[in-house]
């Protein structure tokens, strides 16, 4: 606490050059104190700060009767125009999306401003009668900066004289150079129609007359500042666009036919992205309302149990139809529910990238929790009949694909920001493009940066990769659907998978997201306090996922297909996985040609002779490429070695010699 008393002080001088207001304060001790304790006791607040946390706000007025918050500057220096707007837009959007603070808004103890020309700390408390307290701190008003978990310093004081000198600081910022956010306050669309809601907008039509903005920065200094908020690009380049440059004198004056002509060019800029994209619809979580909406529309999370019956009995019946395809159809069946799985979970993925960042290791954000899905093999594997299916039971309907030609990493950043929530199928994917995938994969950084917790997923597939990159390997899921459907078949069954994904409601889906939002909310805490113990334990959507489907099979009495079980993070994304094709290149050129391989057991070796293997050069390349770590060397020459112990549990196979008399017969004729 501290004794009270001003130096050369005044409202007026705050602003001025001619002096600083220093406050001359007394330490009279140090006390431990929540910000609870610190903050309870008294009626009204009154805060200034630089940026804000709206749930620590929300927790903060429980105690008070009546608040008001003013949010500062983006900018420690002079304010660029283009960052006004830029900050203005975030701060308004993310109070709009907090109902507690909007239905205080609405009774009137609650008055939120943004200004564009303060950096101050400042929160005063005041009770009946003389009870005052002002806190100066060098803590924003969130979250973070209240709880102890970083440094910061707090300091108040109880006289009514600080109180009074405070006020009238806080009084002087909101009258001079804030505006209000109201009660009809509403995200800024894209398009530029609610452009009027900005604040400092409101004011320019309000008034009907310009808003002079003093002392804009020098091209040097504009530079910077642009660089450092992404937002104020787009708004600098807006500004530009409309028209509105600073004067000689570093003056920039706006009226409203400058924001006229601003709408036009949002509007315009909207429209262009809407030709270029193909827009799909938004499939968004709100954790606090515990509630999810698709296309702008509230979902029921409460679908009846015999919607619920129904798509579970329907989506069954697909899977029962892979018995007309070649192969293993139990191992396809299996993908198939673990594609689901995945494609279920896409709206969660993208806030446990972000929550798992700051205790995941270095380039090692998204691994537990992949955007990206790769399926890889022949035609006719069903691999996009599956994807739209899905697509059915989560949305109603497919959604609408991707062209091949986004591949590429300028074309796809745009994606990334525009695609919110759904799984996303781009669609037969050439060579050509699928070398750019280890670019893409890699490309996370705008995402972390921009705090966009709410991307989508994307799926591809394709007929024609020979090999995958490692650093693409680690990042994304990638199964191999060997099957395949003659096109006779295929042709047949076109008809009654129409008629199947017309049955498809989207109860299951609803049920599924309605057990599955505590869950990840619970996970998320875990991530972000990086409470568990255990050195070992790594996050596992894929665990909780699948959990979920049997829980709910098992709440309506159905008994879960065999290939529908309880799955893990290796089974995505396991070493075992990303090797499969090329393990079973060497299951089958064992069982066809045993005689390529030669065995050193006392070496723990395993040669392969790739001069006498009938395989392609695109298997002889995912040999090399794509083997278990643990079991690969160098190749030298024309042989390969491997590790036999490894290779063995791998691929389910001992190697050892064939004693059938063909086989002796060869090595007779051979010599040995």
């Amino acid at each position: 606490m501290a004794n009270f008393h001003v130096i050369d002080g005044g409202m007026q001088d705050l602003f001025t050059t001619t002096g600083l207001p220093v406050v001359h304060a007394k330490f009279l001790g140090k006390e431990l104190l929540s910000w609870q304790e610190l903050f309870s006791g008294f009626e009204e607040l009154y805060a200034i700060t630089y940026s804000v946390g709206v749930k620590q706000v929300e927790a903060v007025m429980q105690y008070f009767q009546h608040g008001e918050v003013i949010i500062g500057s983006p900018s420690q220096i002079h304010s660029l125009p283009a960052q006004i707007f830029a900050k203005q837009q975030y701060d308004i959007g993310y109070f709009s999306r907090n109902k507690a603070l909007q239905e205080r808004v609405r009774d009137g103890s609650f008055r939120f401003y943004v200004t564009n020309g303060c950096h101050a700390k400042i929160y005063l408390l005041k009770g009946n009668g003389d009870k005052r307290r002002v806190i100066t701190s060098s803590a924003n008003f969130s979250a973070c900066a209240w709880d102890g978990s970083q440094e910061e310093n707090y300091t108040y004081m109880d006289e009514p004289e600080a109180f009074d000198y405070y006020y009238d600081i806080f009084e002087g910022i909101r009258l001079d150079s804030s505006d209000e956010i109201g009660i009809d306050a509403k995200d800024i669309s894209e398009d530029g129609k609610n452009l009027d809601d900005l604040p400092v907008v409101k004011r320019i039509i309000q008034s009907n007359a310009a808003v002079v903005i003093h002392d804009v920065p020098d091209n040097d200094e504009r530079e910077y500042i642009i660089q450092t908020t992404a937002e104020a690009k787009k708004w600098a380049k807006r500004l530009d666009e409309a028209g509105i440059a600073a004067s000689k004198e570093n003056i920039l004056t706006i009226d409203p036919k400058n924001v006229t002509k601003m709408k036009q060019v949002m509007k315009e800029e909207h429209n262009k992205k809407v030709m270029k994209l193909v827009m799909n619809p938004e499939l968004l979580v709100d954790y606090r309302q515990k509630s999810v909406t698709f296309a702008d529309k509230v979902l029921d999370l409460q679908p009846e149990a015999e919607a619920v019956t129904s798509d579970i009995e329907n989506v069954i019946q697909y899977m029962q139809g892979t018995h007309d395809f070649t192969g293993d159809t139990a191992e396809l069946r299996a993908t198939y529910w673990k594609i689901m799985i995945y494609m279920f979970s896409a709206p969660f993925i993208a806030p446990l990238r972000y929550s798992y960042r700051e205790i995941a290791p270095a380039n090692s954000v998204g691994r537990p929790f992949p955007m990206y899905m790769v399926l890889r093999g022949p035609k006719n594997g069903g691999k996009s009949s599956i994807i739209k299916t899905i697509q059915c039971l989560m949305c109603g309907k497919p959604l609408a694909k991707l062209p091949p030609s986004v591949v590429s990493p300028k074309t796809f950043s745009e994606y990334l920001v525009q695609i919110k929530g759904c799984p996303i199928l781009i669609d037969d994917i050439t060579n050509y493009r699928f070398k750019y995938l280890k670019d893409i994969v890699k490309n996370e950084d705008i995402l972390l940066r921009e705090r966009i917790l709410n991307h989508g997923c994307y799926i591809l597939t394709t007929n024609e990769a020979e090999k995958v990159d490692a650093d693409v390997a680690k990042r994304v899921i990638l199964f191999n659907i060997r099957n395949q459907l003659t096109d006779d078949a295929a042709t047949k069954m076109d008809r009654s998978l129409h008629r199947l994904q017309k049955k498809m409601g989207t109860a299951l889906y609803r049920k599924y997201l309605n057990y599955m939002i505590p869950k990840v909310e619970n996970l998320m805490d875990v991530l972000q306090n990086d409470s568990v113990d255990n050195p070992e334990w790594t996050p596992d959507i894929f665990s909780l996922s699948s959990q979920t489907l049997l829980d709910i099979f098992k709440e309506y009495g159905i008994t879960p297909p065999e290939e529908l079980r309880h799955y893990e993070w290796s089974d995505f994304m396991g070493e075992a996985i990303k090797a499969d094709k090329a393990v079973n290149i060497i299951r089958q050129a064992y069982a066809i040609a045993p005689q390529i391989f030669s065995v050193m057991r006392d070496k723990d070796l395993l040669l392969l002779d790739l001069s006498k293997a009938n395989l392609s050069p695109k298997d002889i390349d995912s040999l090399k490429n794509e083997l278990p770590v643990a079991t690969t060397y160098t190749c030298v020459g024309s042989t390969l070695p491997i590790q036999l112990s490894s290779i063995a549990e791998y691929a389910g196979i001992d190697f050892r010699k064939d004693d059938s008399w063909l086989s002796k017969l060869h090595q007779w004729f051979r010599g040995k």
